[in-house]
């Protein structure tokens, strides 16, 4: 469980340049107002299996951003009820 977090991007996970793998994890109620993904920022390479992401608030990217470079890999996963304030969609990457 990733609840709460508070940052400029990546409220939930900050991924810059990494590698991520998560499976069967939630990601809810993270807020990145000011920047990228509320829950997830990428621009490395993630790979999400089973994971939740719910009600996340972000400028951009209310769930996930996938920044240019970055390689993303989802896999049953839910996205749901995420928020973006100016573009990039709620859920979405």
């Amino acid at each position: 469980l990733i609840q709460g977090g508070r940052a400029a991007r990546g409220a939930g996970i900050d991924n810059p340049a990494g590698h991520v793998s998560l499976r069967r994890v939630l990601l809810k109620f993270n807020r990145a107002r000011l920047g990228q993904g509320g829950a997830l920022y990428n621009g490395g390479t993630a790979d999400l299996h089973e994971v939740s992401i719910l009600g996340n608030v972000a400028r951009s990217g209310g769930g996930i951003f996938n920044d240019v470079g970055g390689t993303l890999t989802v896999r049953a996963t839910t996205l749901r009820r995420n928020r973006h304030r100016v573009s990039g969609g709620g859920g979405c990457i």
